[in-house]
């Protein structure tokens, strides 16, 4: 995945917050990257709504 990509949110590995819940389905665009202390890749996706999530790369399509 690539900055400016459009993604799809697929499934969610967890659901700690009814707002990434309701973004399950939904496109939205890449607009960087975590790293976790773990050696973890996120992925800040951010929708029309102008909200802002990480999301593991595993939980995310690109279009």
């Amino acid at each position: 995945m690539f900055l400016g990509q459009t993604v799809r949110i697929v499934n969610l590995l967890f659901t700690g917050s009814p707002e990434i819940t309701t973004c399950l389905g939904k496109q939205g665009i890449v607009r960087g990257l975590k790293f976790t202390q773990l050696g973890t890749i996120m992925v800040v996706v951010e929708f029309k709504s102008h909200l802002r999530l990480c999301f593991f790369k595993e939980e995310l399509e690109p279009i």
